[in-house]
């Protein structure tokens, strides 16, 4: 998918474009004002969690000069969207995030804010599954949670692999569609403390029983 939306068969309006220090720069500064809108409103719900250590991630995102491509990117990505046919797979519902205005939903990105998307959506199966079946009070449940924890480990790093693998390949003109290796992990990492800044608010203000799955990834990657 993200190399065909960055290849030079998408129309000109919608062809990726270098992210250079400025681009990245204003990714960096845009989580920044996430991450400080999230705390200022949830103090107590997020007691203990180290916002400096998570800002500081950030900071090295800000620090990147190449970022890879930005392209125009599916913008929700998760699990949920994801269809097996017969024929192969669907992937749906290309809006973006329902809690962000349009014009920042067609604002060329990293690929790799989709990725964050799906690794966190591993994380979010785990949990999910795991609240069918027991609640947080059961006395199995740390145990039960560390299953999860395990089952998630192994997607996301199968995921990981078979992505990088496929996205490392050049795309229109030899570019390449990711960092450069030995940064890769610090931009894919400042996305993910992004999109579960952005789940612990979505989570609170539509199934708030959920919200300690996003408010746990916080304090994992803090």
């Amino acid at each position: 998918m993200h190399l065909a939306l960055a290849s030079d068969r998408m129309p000109e309006d919608m062809r990726s474009e270098p992210a250079g220090p400025q681009t990245v720069r204003a990714w960096a500064e845009e989580m920044e004002a996430d991450l400080d809108h999230l705390f200022a409103g949830n103090a107590a719900l997020l007691e203990g969690i180290e916002r400096d250590r998570l800002a500081d991630a950030l900071h090295r995102l800000a620090g990147v000069e190449r970022g890879g491509l930005a392209i125009r990117y599916h913008g929700d990505l998760h699990l949920g969207q994801l269809v097996r046919t017969d024929s192969g797979w669907i992937i749906l519902d290309f809006e973006g995030e329902p809690s962000r205005t349009v014009e920042s939903r067609r604002r060329r990105s990293s690929p790799l804010r989709d990725v964050a998307g799906m690794l966190r959506s591993f994380n979010y199966a785990a949990a999910a599954a795991l609240m069918e079946r027991a609640a947080p009070t059961d006395l199995d449940w740390d145990h039960l949670l560390s299953y999860g924890d395990a089952w998630a480990d192994v997607n996301r790093e199968a995921f990981w692999a078979a992505y990088a693998d496929v996205a490392g390949r050049d795309v229109a003109g030899g570019a390449k569609l990711l960092p450069a290796d030995h940064q890769v992990a610090d931009v894919l990492r400042a996305f993910e403390i992004q999109k579960a800044v952005y789940e612990v608010g979505y989570e609170l203000g539509h199934r708030p029983d959920l919200a300690w799955i996003a408010v746990r990834a916080l304090r994992l990657m803090a």
